[in-house]
């Protein structure tokens, strides 16, 4: 019984009875053990760290790839949506403007300058293209090009044209169609049509001039699905005193002040003139 006691004591005990020289080389041991096991599971951990990264940069990349292709996709159909509606309002505007340079009445009248005659004529017809087309500019101009009646505002009148599709117009003694830009900041797409006495063209009456705002055709862009358009102009082209006047209530001028400040080279587009 005492020697199986003793026994079990040196066995619960054994760092006790273990002489100081073979503790020592069993520390020593437990120590080399423990640098073999970091030297084995160390480049280990390491490769698994590099795998792990190698596998997030490379999910980042094709999601940010992903969405960058997304987003090329998206602003070509908006373009695309973009330039059809241009092309599909054009012939829709040459249309009306035919018509209207057929009219002897409205001949005779835009031949004299007879601004009164202009604007009897015009203003039935003025209101159901605004209704029915979204027509926003009707200007009935000289062959000078000088503007005897604009349609959406009487009142303004006399000044010389000198839009690129007007003297394109003139020019190709054709209807000139395109983009413009006015002084005050918003875009319409014009179409003109000149008039002429006899089929030689050498004798010009006027031009006839139709425009649709462009920001009517980004309201119909935006019904589309997922598209949502902002119109902006390169403040280059612009002058801030003549983009902001017309605006007679001064919050609106206040918020429209805000609007040119918040961005540093380009405001957002304004709402249609009515010149």
């Amino acid at each position: 019984m005492l020697n199986s006691f003793k026994a079990l004591f040196r066995t619960s005990n054994s760092n006790t009875l273990t002489p100081a020289g073979i503790q020592a080389g069993l520390a020593e041991a437990g120590i080399k053990t423990a640098q073999f096991r970091w030297l084995v599971l160390g480049p280990v951990m390491v490769i698994i760290i590099i795998m792990i990264g190698t596998l997030i940069t490379g999910v980042y990349r094709h999601a940010n790839d992903e969405i960058s292709r997304e987003v090329r996709m998206l602003h070509t159909s908006a373009n695309n949506v973009y330039q059809d509606s241009l092309e599909q309002s054009a012939p829709m505007l040459s249309g009306i403007t035919g018509t209207m340079t057929q009219n002897a009445e409205l001949r005779s009248a835009l031949a004299k300058g007879s601004r009164a005659m202009l604007l009897r004529l015009v203003s039935p017809d003025f209101t159901t293209l605004q209704n029915e087309y979204q027509i926003t500019h009707l200007d009935l101009v000289g062959a000078d090009r000088t503007v005897l009646l604009r349609a959406q505002n009487p009142a303004y009148f006399g000044d010389v044209i000198n839009r690129v599709t007007t003297l394109d117009a003139q020019r190709t003694q054709a209807p000139a169609h395109g983009v413009e830009l006015s002084a005050e900041g918003d875009l319409n797409l014009r179409l003109v049509s000149p008039l002429y006495h006899d089929e030689a063209k050498q004798h010009p009456i006027g031009f006839v001039e139709l425009a649709v705002d462009i920001n009517q055709l980004v309201k119909n862009i935006q019904k589309s699905p997922g598209i949502q358009m902002f119109e902006f102009i390169s403040k280059d082209f612009l002058k801030r005193e003549v983009w902001q006047q017309g605006i007679p209530d001064p919050a609106k001028s206040t918020a429209l002040s805000s609007e040119w400040d918040r961005f540093p080279d380009r405001p957002p587009v304004r709402k249609p003139s009515r010149t």
